[in-house]
């Protein structure tokens, strides 16, 4: 394996892994912190925004972990891309949504949605371009 698949890899797990300590610091504050002072409605887009993260970064470790297993990587870096800019095109709009009353962020939500589908479209391509052969 090459340093340009390395890489990646290294990106990949590390943002997943912090993506998601940081996924669970919000839901546990939303629940205990905002759920005070936001209504339902508020409460239920923050904790979207929430699973989404979570969601997602532990997709990002799983393709981290992935690049290293497939012989044609570059589909499923792809997707690790695809995933890592959706976060915050969709988590961090509703964040913004539900906390700063922004409604204007949700024009961007779609944009992150958009990069979460095509995401886990380049996981199935990437499936099927054949496992690295064992020795």
């Amino acid at each position: 394996m090459d340093d340009r698949s390395t890489w990646p890899s290294i990106v990949f797990v590390s943002a997943g892994a912090a993506l998601s300590g940081f996924g669970v610091l919000l839901g546990a504050v939303g629940t205990h912190v905002f759920g005070q002072v936001m209504n339902a409605v508020e409460v239920d887009t923050f904790k979207t925004g929430v699973q989404y993260q979570l969601i997602h970064s532990i997709a990002l470790v799983m393709v981290g972990i992935l690049l290293r297993q497939l012989e044609r990587p570059k589909a499923a870096a792809l997707a690790g891309w695809l995933f890592l800019c959706g976060i915050p095109f969709f988590s961090f709009s509703l964040y913004g949504i539900a906390l700063l009353d922004a409604k204007f962020l949700g024009a961007i939500a779609p944009i992150g949605g958009a990069s979460f589908i095509a995401g886990w479209g380049c996981l199935v391509f990437a499936a099927n371009k054949g496992w690295r052969q064992s020795p």
